[in-house]
């Protein structure tokens, strides 16, 4: 069973769709999943990583089983969640293992990609999350000549 979902706002978790609850994917006896994005511009009091701590939170809150909880940042800022159009904020889908169809997700790292380009180090960063310096300069005085 899939459970779309999008917020601006991180005052309660969002509603999800499609007859979903948040408090019946916690009951489960398998692990819920939820695969979660955030898109520019973000609302407010949102956070990416503050976003997969909250559903990390909601779901594993008295299991002692922790989720699989998969977050991300988008490059484009429309976000097209269940026929709806959005802009910005974050969304994803909640998963409820169905234990009798058997398939299920594993949380790994895989990377998918091959890097290009010259060596760059990040020289500024402010909150954790926004780079502000490359090369000890500004980003896009060194990223915008590459592109």
């Amino acid at each position: 069973k899939v459970f779309p979902f999008h917020t601006t706002s991180f005052d309660a978790l969002p509603e999800l769709g499609r007859g979903g609850d948040w408090s019946a994917l916690r009951a489960s006896t398998l692990p819920p999943c939820v695969l979660a994005f955030c898109a520019l511009p973000f609302g407010r009091g949102m956070h990416p990583q503050l976003l997969c701590a909250k559903l990390d939170e909601a779901l594993a809150e008295d299991t002692g089983r922790m989720p699989t909880v998969v977050g991300g940042l988008t490059v484009g800022h429309h976000i097209f969640v269940d026929g709806e159009q959005y802009t910005g904020g974050a969304f994803g889908v909640a998963i409820l293992p169905d234990a009798e169809a058997g398939p299920h997700f594993e949380a790994l790292v895989c990377q998918g990609t091959v890097p290009f380009g010259p060596w760059l180090k990040i020289t500024g960063v402010v909150e954790d999350h926004i780079i502000t310096g490359v090369d000890g300069k500004n980003p896009r005085e060194v990223l915008e000549p590459l592109l």
